[in-house]
């Protein structure tokens, strides 16, 4: 028991190094990928969706060459990256 403790332990300061490394900007963004995975939240869906849609678009542009499969693939990569496995 005291082994399954310290692992869990080690996991959690794991979690709050990282946080401590991330930007106010990604810890925002992390915060509205968890919205969106815990309750489906639409709001948070749409917010990170106006603020990487372009970003996305470009380099799916790059990939596909083509601008209707490049905004296909756009769509496509939002709707699976916020899905529940």
């Amino acid at each position: 028991m005291a082994v399954k403790k310290d692992i869990s332990d080690k996991a959690n300061q794991g979690k709050r190094e990282v946080k401590k490394c991330l930007s106010e900007k990604a810890l925002h963004d992390q915060a509205l990928v968890r919205k969106v995975l815990d309750s489906g939240d639409r709001k948070a869906y749409a917010e990170l969706m106006n603020t990487y849609t372009e970003q996305v678009y470009a380099r799916m542009i790059l990939m596909a060459g083509t601008p209707l499969d490049a905004e296909d693939l756009t769509l496509e990569s939002f709707q699976q990256s916020l899905r529940k496995t």
